[in-house]
């Protein structure tokens, strides 16, 4: 019954956030994503970010030219790793960055057993994005069981798994499409590891999502809402606990309602974007520069995404609210004909074939 729904912050379900006192007991992290391939101007561009008020280490692992442990020492020299947790995309596989990861920090003596962030795969979304795979999903599947086994000994505070909605998004698709795509793909993996023997604990607290934030503000709110509300009945209807069914929510400002014919517009529009994201409760965030639809952004368009975080945080006082904004759009966002029967959980278990007939890519 999600429409007569009503909860508090950090209560069942989660619709108003996964803690109760908000962004006053966690606030939301800065993660400035990293856009230039060459590891030794990465890291410059990495220390910047830190020394500047950035809070997180994000990247999108095959964007960056990472052969090899020589890569990974020059990506992170002199970046304290224990001070900002990391958010990386590693491709449908995140064994390979794992062992980078691992060597790097076993040289700096860094007691891996306690560091957090997620270096996540996502295969179906690579496929989704790309159009195809280097390897079956059965083998990525295999691969994702063993980075979940691996950091389960190693690294348990790390996930492994970064459901990237925005790939969908950015292709059109609307916020019902979107949340319907992430949960759709977070059923996929939940069934493909539980079928390897691994809990439904396990596999939900490996899990991060990526969310767009777009241009409709109440819409993009509700949207996240929504999401936290679909993720807890998802994995209580698994068997879950309740621990297991709060969400872990990244988002970045939209690249689909970037304009390239004035793209100043766009630091209006990642501002909204932004605000919308701290309202609907996100975990870390990446604002867009404005110029990152026709160029490599440079230190002033940089300079302005991060500010608009900062000053977010630290002028606008918007760690302070808790407020019960727009619950009715996240209410009928569930509520909407196409979202009911996705989450139809006999609908989802067919989510691969009917995505490969084209059941979302058609309508987007």
């Amino acid at each position: 019954d999600f429409a007569q729904r009503l909860s508090f912050p950090g209560a069942e379900d989660f619709l108003r956030g996964v803690h109760a006192g908000g962004y006053l007991s966690e606030t939301w992290q800065i993660a400035q994503s990293l856009d230039i391939a060459d590891p030794v101007k990465a890291n410059e561009q990495l220390r910047h970010e830190l020394e500047k008020g950035a809070t997180a280490i994000s990247f999108d692992a095959p964007c960056l030219s990472l052969q090899d442990a020589d890569d990974i020492v020059a990506l992170f020299q002199n970046v304290c790793l224990l001070k900002a947790p990391l958010n990386v995309y590693a491709g449908p596989s995140a064994l390979p960055f794992l062992g980078l990861l691992k060597a790097r920090i076993n040289k700096l003596g860094i007691n891996e057993y306690n560091y957090q962030g997620c270096v996540g795969a996502d295969p179906i979304g690579e496929y989704a994005r790309h159009g195809k795979l280097d390897a079956s999903l059965d083998c990525y599947y295999q691969q994702m069981g063993a980075a979940l086994r691996w950091t389960g000994k190693n690294m348990p505070a790390l996930k492994t798994i970064l459901i990237r909605a925005t790939v969908y998004h950015n292709a059109g698709a609307n916020a019902v499409q979107e949340v319907a795509a992430a949960m759709a793909t977070a059923i996929a993996y939940l069934d493909a590891l539980t079928e390897q023997g691994y809990s439904v604990d396990q596999v939900a607290k490996s899990i991060c999502f990526r969310f767009a934030l777009g241009a409709n503000f109440f819409m993009e709110i509700a949207k996240l809402r929504a999401a936290r509300m679909i993720w807890s009945q998802i994995i209580k209807a698994y068997g879950g606990s309740e621990d297991a069914a709060s969400i872990d929510i990244a988002a970045e400002t939209s690249y689909f309602t970037q304009t390239v014919y004035d793209p100043y517009v766009n630091v209006l529009r990642a501002t909204t974007q932004a605000f919308s994201g701290i309202v609907g409760g996100v975990s870390e965030m990446n604002v867009r520069p404005f110029d990152a639809a026709i160029r490599k952004s440079d230190e002033h368009s940089r300079r302005i995404a991060r500010n608009i975080q900062i000053m977010m945080q630290n002028e606008f006082n918007l760690t302070s609210p808790v407020e019960d904004i727009h619950q009715t759009a996240a209410e009928q966002i569930v509520l909407d004909s196409d979202f009911e029967e996705l989450i139809k959980k006999e609908q989802i278990d067919h989510w691969l074939s009917s995505f490969f007939n084209f059941f979302l890519i058609n309508p987007i």
